[in-house]
């Protein structure tokens, strides 16, 4: 159950832009992954490489006398960038989200031009040249490093999924690493000509083959989020306290961003803290993002920062985000309560205590509450004649 103000602010926002109270991972995940699809033969010519190809024609002249002629021909061109890791929110992924890494790439190569090439200012062979077809071969070699663990993938896909060793690696992350991704893609040219040849009463066939490649980089890096959460009882600390001023007031450190939390008291959500909403924004090359918006829930703190518990963790972790969730109730007697929290990548982590509410007494018997059994008050000192 949304608070009044939290809901408040939802209306108003909603108003503006198309926002959603979940990050909607699944659709744009589709639709990303659609995208990928023509991404894989995207060239970009403001991000291209060019290159040349060499070509050495051969032939003999009117009194058939040898020739050769060698060209450099400006006629490739290639791109390749990296896009996104997607899943992500706020160009953040999740190591337990399945992550891929989306690039797009693509060439150009422009046709040999009909003609006698050994004639060179000169006389030629009268053979004109012609081209038979063009094809091109690309892969692409990507370098994942997180701290010291390094792994090379290579890919002639555009999609090319996180590596399990680099996922188990960022199970420590404190949520503000950055995974370093390095691509070099190499397209391989190579054009079939028939160099024709003189022969007897005219021009024979000579297919010949004329192979250059262009070599493209690119570099980036992306925020790795976790899936932990460490989760500190705030108040009460000792799981007993004055049943007029009951609190369950809870300290979150997460390794992820959330979106959400709520409290639990018996079967019922009793209490639920809006952290983000989430919006879709166009990116480049077609390709969506999702990225988030404060809620700025009133009863919800919370505080970005490298915090690290130790020695009250044993694994001595550090966390980058850090909330508070504070919660009041009624009632006397001891309760079981609990605390759920969700991340922005929809990583769900619970905590719950038992926490005893008492009445005060009066002569150690008197129950500052009509009807309070003795296991639910707090003894006093004795006050009385001898």
């Amino acid at each position: 159950m949304l608070s009044k103000s939290a809901l408040a602010l939802l209306f108003l926002l909603s108003a503006s832009f198309s926002l959603y109270t979940h990050a909607p991972i699944a659709q744009v995940t589709e639709h990303n992954l659609a995208v990928a699809v023509q991404l894989n033969n995207t060239f970009d010519p403001e991000y291209s490489v060019n290159g040349t190809v060499a070509m050495d024609f051969y032939g003999t002249d009117i009194n058939w006398v040898p020739i050769h002629r060698h060209v450099e021909l400006p006629l490739i061109r290639a791109s390749a960038r990296l896009l996104a890791i997607d899943p992500s929110v706020d160009g953040s992924f999740s190591a337990s989200g399945n992550p891929h890494l989306i690039f797009a790439w693509g060439s150009e190569a422009d046709g040999l031009l009909p003609k006698d090439w050994e004639k060179n200012g000169g006389s030629g062979d009268d053979c004109i040249e012609y081209q038979k077809n063009i094809s091109v071969k690309r892969n692409a070699i990507i370098d994942f490093k997180f701290r010291n663990a390094t792994e090379t993938v290579s890919t002639a896909d555009n999609v090319v999924p996180v590596p399990p060793s680099i996922l188990r690696a960022m199970e420590s992350t404190s949520g503000l690493d950055a995974l370093e991704v390095a691509l070099n893609a190499t397209f391989a040219f190579t054009y079939a000509v028939d160099d024709r040849l003189p022969a007897m009463g005219g021009c024979m066939e000579n297919i010949v083959e004329f192979t250059s490649a262009v070599n493209v980089a690119d570099q980036m890096n992306f925020t790795a989020a976790g899936n932990r959460a460490l989760f500190f009882l705030a108040r009460p600390v000792l799981l007993e306290q004055w049943h007029a001023n009951n609190h369950f007031d809870v300290v979150v450190l997460s390794n992820s961003k959330l979106g959400s939390a709520a409290i639990f008291s018996g079967e019922n959500q009793s209490k639920e803290f809006l952290l983000s909403l989430f919006n879709v924004t166009a990116g480049s090359y077609g390709l969506k993002r999702i990225v988030s918006v404060p809620a700025n829930d009133s009863e919800a703190g919370s505080h970005t920062a490298l915090n690290n518990p130790f020695p009250i963790d044993s694994e001595n972790s550090t966390y980058a985000y850090l909330y508070e969730f504070n919660y009041t109730y009624e009632g006397i007697g001891k309760k079981t309560l609990w605390a759920e929290t969700s991340s922005v990548f929809g990583d769900n982590a619970t905590f719950s205590r038992t926490i005893h509410s008492r009445t005060l007494s009066h002569s150690g018997n008197i129950p500052e509450v009509t009807g309070t059994g003795a296991e639910d008050m707090r003894k006093s000192a004795y006050f009385g004649g001898s």
